[in-house]
């Protein structure tokens, strides 16, 4: 079985990075995102607004004394 261990005479070099400098492209890119599926999921909002229309209105609901009521005659 071989062991997996760091060479020491080796020098580790990599470049420091930025965060900043990846920020604006990012945010670019998440706004982007969040319009386009805002444009692309648009019926949905049509949807809902159909599907709450057709939910009855209070008035058309029964109480839940009438509920009661209904249930206690013979």
């Amino acid at each position: 079985m071989e062991r997996v261990i760091e060479n020491p005479d080796r020098v580790k070099s990599h470049r420091a990075k930025d965060p900043g400098s990846h920020l604006g492209p990012m945010f670019y890119q998440v706004i982007g995102t969040v319009f386009q599926l805002a444009i692309d999921f648009e019926f949905i909002k049509y949807y809902l607004i159909a599907k709450w229309n057709q939910t009855p209105k209070r008035d058309d609901l029964p109480s839940i004394a009438q509920y009661l009521a209904e249930e206690q005659t013979p």
